[in-house]
């Protein structure tokens, strides 16, 4: 990987000024900062989480000291977010937007809304061309210095295995110079799979389960041809991990 330079951190306050006035008339708003009931759900489910699971992380090293950054990660359970706000540095969590279904809000009931209070979501919708007014969202908040969560999947896995991968994360990292950060999840399907009304802490002998949290290098759109050729890539190395750890 290339040695990349420390970010000016007076260019990036004066370009975080410009792109406040830019957003004002994009119609594409940036999530507001994490309210204090957003907060309590995060602190309080985090709490829970780990007292109730083994939890292990490799590779916090990895996680760039400055902001922003494209934060990417298989999707398995609902709250796939809380385990990577459990790794952040605390200002680095506070500035963090996810990337989530609009559907969550209204089709999940109390948990889906919760969702969306903890995640400071930047709502996608599913179906049609509505999704790239999500990208557009999430361009003005990595300007204005947020980092994006994002799992390239889409959705969920029913069985724990890898889906096609997106492009959004790699369009943004090509386009507008964001690295993106790696995060394999191993265990979570185990814990919340799709279809099962609760997590489940404990596996069959009752022992608590273990989650693993792998957190890979960053990689730079800028070392890509273009979108789909980190796409590719991207898919590949997790694919590569599964196949050699499991999910």
């Amino acid at each position: 990987m290339k040695n990349r330079p420390t970010r000016d951190t007076g260019a990036t306050d004066q370009a975080n000024k410009k792109s406040k006035h830019r957003h004002k008339d994009s119609g594409h708003k940036i999530p507001p900062p994490r309210s204090l009931t957003g907060r309590l759900i995060v602190s309080l489910s985090l709490a829970l989480i780990r007292r109730k699971l083994n939890i292990v992380v490799e590779g916090q090293e990895n996680i760039p000291q400055d902001l922003p950054y494209v934060i990417i990660a298989n999707h398995v359970t609902y709250i796939d977010a809380l385990w990577i706000f459990s790794l952040l540095p605390p200002e680095h969590y506070a500035k963090t937007c996810s990337m989530i279904g609009a559907d969550l809000q209204t089709d999940y009931g109390l948990l889906g809304k919760l969702m969306f209070l903890a995640a400071r979501a930047i709502p996608v919708e599913r179906k049609g061309s509505a999704g790239a007014r999500s990208l557009i969202t999430a361009k003005n908040a990595l300007e204005a210095g947020n980092n994006i969560l994002i799992h390239p999947e889409g959705t969920r896995s029913k069985d724990g295995k890898l889906g096609p991968f997106q492009s959004g994360s790699a369009y943004l990292s090509t386009k507008y110079d964001a690295p993106v950060l790696p995060i394999y999840i191993k265990g979570g399907h185990a814990i919340w799979p799709p279809g099962q009304r609760f997590p489940s802490f404990t596996d069959p002998e009752g022992k608590k389960r273990e989650l693993r949290l792998i957190i890979k290098p960053c990689l730079y759109g800028e070392d890509y041809p273009d979108a789909k050729a980190m796409t590719q890539d991207l898919q590949e190395r997790f694919q590569a991990l599964q196949d050699e750890i499991g999910s």
